[in-house]
Parts: structure tokens; sequence; C-alpha cells
């Protein structure tokens, strides 16, 4: 009887497990423009657990690029210090084409690296899609970063303020991506924050002045 009952419960749990779906990878990436450029960062996990393992090399330098034409479409995105070794993947995909319409290098990377891009291979060619991750990067696990691109626009990468787009990348893995434009201080908000630090030194000469003398 105990058998029996032991043999229906690893049924049910197999069956159970048999039917749950893999939780799809999402990874974030917010591009900011402000005074000074624009601010690229990225947080999230990747699964490549589906994919096939390309090679492992070593990345250029850090930049975006994007398919040129009404409307653009960020077809490549590479995070990386060109110097940090990164292991390349690469699946069949009918997603994103190629990324032809130009790049811009980053003036300052932190983090790990992680990139994709759309190319062609073969003849005839078959598109697929290239995912780079940190060597040895286990699947799932978190991965950050961020770039600089200083005295850039959000024009210059094809983007407005409040764009959003949604990228479905093979293995069940999601890349979205979002543009704004930081809001700028008014006039009377700098002369606000001016008035405030200009209170916050006269309260500490204040202190300094009636502090007792040390010993």
């Amino acid at each position: 009887m105990k058998n029996r009952l032991k043999t229906r419960l690893f049924a049910c749990i197999a069956v159970a497990a048999a039917g749950m779906s893999v939780e799809a990878q999402i990874l974030d990436v917010q591009v900011v423009q402000d005074l000074s450029g624009v601010s690229v960062s990225y947080h999230g996990s990747i699964d490549t657990t589906g994919l096939t393992y390309w090679f492992t090399t070593v990345p250029g330098p850090g930049g975006l690029s994007f398919q040129a034409g009404p409307p653009s479409a960020l077809n490549a995105l590479v995070f990386n210090d060109g110097a940090t070794n990164v292991d390349l993947f690469s699946a069949v995909s009918s997603v994103l084409g190629t990324s032809d319409g130009g790049s811009i290098q980053s003036t300052g990377f932190a983090g790990s690296p992680f990139g994709f891009v759309g190319i062609s291979e073969g003849s005839p060619p078959v598109l697929s899609v290239v995912i780079g991750v940190p060597e040895g990067y286990a699947s799932g696990t978190t991965i950050s970063g961020q770039m600089q691109f200083a005295g850039s626009t959000l024009g210059n990468f094809s983007m407005i303020d409040g764009s959003f787009q949604t990228l479905n990348l093979p293995g069940g893995n999601t890349v979205t991506i979002s543009a704004s434009i930081a809001p700028v201080p008014e006039p009377s908000e700098w002369a606000a924050l001016g008035a405030g630090l200009c209170g916050v030194v006269a309260v500490v000469r204040r202190m300094r002045m009636k502090a007792p003398p040390r010993p």
C-alpha cells in the first residue's frame, strides 16, 4: 500500500513539473539624456540554455549600434570595457534585422559585459542573433552595467523622449529599452538650491565659531 502511494506521489510530481513553464528572462535597458550627454544602463538576466555556444572573445569598445531608416530599430547593443572576455551564443532568429546603420562608441563603461547583435550568416544568408555574456556566465544570474556617451543626445541613437520598445531575443529572453530626457531644473529651482547651500554654509560657520577652542 505504501509503495503504491509513493508511486502515485512521484507520478503527480512528475506531471506537475512537466506542466511548469520556464520563466522568461528579462533585461531592462534605460537610455537617459541629460546635460552631460547620454547614459545607458541595464539590469536583468539572460537564459543561455537554449542557445548555441559560438566562441569566447575579447570585445572591442562598447557602443550602441542601430539600423538606419524610418522607423529606426535598435538591432545591436554592446556593453563592455574592451578587455574582459565574453562568451558568445548564437541562435537563428526572424526578429532582428542586421545592424548596419552605424554605431556610437561610449566614453565610459562599468559593470558586467553584455551585448546582442543581429547578423546575416552563410549563403543564402540566414538571420541570426548573437548574444554576448561574461565568460563563464551562469544562465539566469543577474548582470548589470552602464555606459556613458558624453555630448550625445537621444537623436544620435534614433530615439525620442518617452519611447519604449521590446525585443524578443532567442531562448525566451526579452530586452526592454526605454528612452527619456532628464528634466532640467528651472532658474527658480537653481536659485532655491543656491540659497539652501548658502544657508548650510552659514550654519556650519556659526557652529564652528561657538565650538570651544581645542586644548
